[in-house]
């Protein structure tokens, strides 16, 4: 899924037009209004861009520790109908976003940014506490959903593989790390 984002108004006769870029990856989350993408060590990202109007132009990802100071990554040119990606294993959790430099035809434009989370690879803990440790939020399937009467938790890890590995008894008894049976393992 892709979003799209306009970056500015139209632009006036013979002004060059407007650019519109966006920014996506897989899997995707939103939380308060950050894109954030969740990778497991040594897993792998993939980053997705779109320009409008369509067109084969290039693109640069940059990535950035705090948002304010980026680094151009790598130069990826779009497809003829405005697309491009980029499949890479990140090592740390950065933000990321395309920037497209402008031309005649189209002025400059910068997508939103999108976080990558990187989290140790998928283990089984003894307990919630030492869950907690490293997914403070507890873990969940991706598209478990909270079942909680207040405040919905929304900022758990969407991972299967953790979930799968961590809501489990021994002797088959009832798993008790998803008390609510919502999907999401080691709730706070």
């Amino acid at each position: 899924m892709t979003a799209l984002f306009v970056l500015g108004t139209p632009a006036a006769h013979a002004a060059p037009a407007n650019a519109a870029i966006g920014i996506s990856t897989k899997p995707v989350i939103t939380s308060w209004g950050v894109r954030y993408a969740f990778v497991h060590s040594g897993g792998k990202a993939t980053v997705v861009g779109s320009i409008r109007p369509a067109r084969k132009v290039t693109l640069v990802l940059q990535s950035s520790r705090d948002g304010k100071s980026w680094k151009a990554l790598v130069r990826k040119a779009t497809d003829a109908k405005g697309n491009v990606s980029y499949v890479f294993a990140p090592t740390a959790s950065l933000r990321y976003r395309w920037v497209f430099a402008g031309d005649s035809a189209v002025k400059a434009a910068t997508s939103p940014q999108v976080i990558v989370r990187v989290y140790p690879k998928p283990v089984r803990y003894k307990s919630c506490a030492a869950m907690w440790k490293h997914y403070p939020n507890g873990v969940g399937l991706p598209n478990a959903k909270d079942s909680t009467r207040n405040t919905p938790n929304r900022n758990f890890l969407p991972s299967a593989a953790v979930y799968k590995l961590n809501n489990w008894a021994p002797r088959g008894n009832k798993a008790d790390r998803d008390r609510d049976d919502d999907g999401i393992a080691c709730e706070p």
